[in-house]
C-alpha cells in the first residue's frame, strides 16, 4: 500500500521538514528552510497600545502591561531587533500538530532579527563549545519568533528552556 504525502511529511522530523521552533530563555529560535521562508508575509503586528511594527521597523524595546511574570522585550545596548514579518506555522510540524489538538486551527509566528551596528554581530552567536560555527541570521534561515497570540492577536507568547512559558503584552514600543 502506498504511503500518502501526508503521512510522509508527518513521518519525518521538523528538521527535516525545514520548519524548527526551538525553545530559548527568552523566545523561539525558528529555522526555516528556502521554501518555507517564501512564505513570511509582510502583515504588519500591531501592539495592545496601537502602535504598528511594519516589517522592516527597528526598536530596543517592547513595554509590556499587567504583572512581573509578563516581562518587556528589552535588548541590551547597543542590540536592536528589526521586525521581519510574520508566518503560518504548518498543521504537519510537531508545533502546529501540538496547536491543532489544543483546539488552535491555525498559528502565526512573529519573526524578528537582532543586530550589533558597532561589532555587526548576527543574533545567533556560536557557543564556546562550536567556535568554529559562525553566526546564525535571517540568510541563514535563523529568526527570532514569538507566537501571536491574544483575542485581538496584539501579544506575543513564548516557551522558555525551563518549560515555563510568557505572555507578552505589548503596550508601547521603543524605536531605535
Amino acid at each position: 500500500m502506498p504511503i500518502s504525502r501526508y503521512e510522509l511529511i508527518t513521518s519525518l522530523n521538523d528538521k527535516e521538514i525545514g520548519f524548527e521552533i526551538l525553545n530559548m530563555d527568552s523566545c523561539f529560535k525558528v529555522i526555516l528552510n528556502k521554501s518555507h521562508k517564501s512564505r513570511i508575509t509582510n502583515k504588519p503586528f500591531q501592539l495592545a497600545g496601537g502602535d504598528i511594527l511594519e516589517v522592516g521597523d527597528k526598536f530596543t524595546a517592547i513595554n509590556t502591561k499587567g504583572s512581573a511574570g509578563c516581562p518587556p522585550i528589552v535588548l541590551s545596548k547597543p542590540w536592536y531587533q528589526q521586525y521581519e514579518g510574520r508566518i503560518r506555522i504548518p498543521n504537519y510540524t510537531s508545533y502546529g500538530r501540538h496547536l491543532l489538538c489544543n483546539g488552535q486551527q491555525h498559528s502565526e509566528l512573529a519573526l524578528f532579527s537582532a543586530h550589533n551596528p558597532i561589532t555587526n554581530e548576527k543574533m545567533f552567536s556560536p557557543t564556546k563549545r562550536n567556535i568554529q560555527q559562525s553566526y546564525k541570521d535571517t540568510e541563514d534561515g535563523y529568526y527570532i519568533g514569538y507566537l501571536i497570540f491574544g483575542k485581538e492577536e496584539d501579544q506575543l507568547f513564548y516557551c522558555c528552556t525551563s518549560g515555563s512559558s510568557r505572555v507578552i503584552s505589548c503596550k508601547t514600543l521603543n524605536r531605535y
